[in-house]
């Protein structure tokens, strides 16, 4: 949520309906993923260099949860440590 939140902010991406009506729709359909201990420490030792924090945790989750991860990040598509689709 905070990702989209965050390149909604940057002008990156554009919505028809206000941040947090999409945002609370989104939540509706998809069940957020808690950040565990398991996630945190994962994160930290991804071969993602100068991935921030955030795409850490994100492909972080993704991978315990084994799911793949809608991006075009190059940094995070480049690594290949995790199925990406887009």
């Amino acid at each position: 949520m905070l990702e989209v939140a965050m390149l909604v902010k940057k002008g990156r991406v554009t919505l028809s309906v206000p941040l947090r009506d999409y945002l609370r729709g989104l939540q509706s359909i998809y069940p957020l993923l808690a950040i565990n201990a398991d996630i945190a420490a994962a994160a930290m030792d991804l071969p993602l260099p100068g991935a921030d924090p955030f795409d850490r945790v994100i492909v972080a989750t993704a991978l315990h949860h084994e799911l793949p991860l809608a991006t075009r990040d190059r940094v995070i598509t480049g690594a290949q440590v995790v199925p990406t689709v887009w």
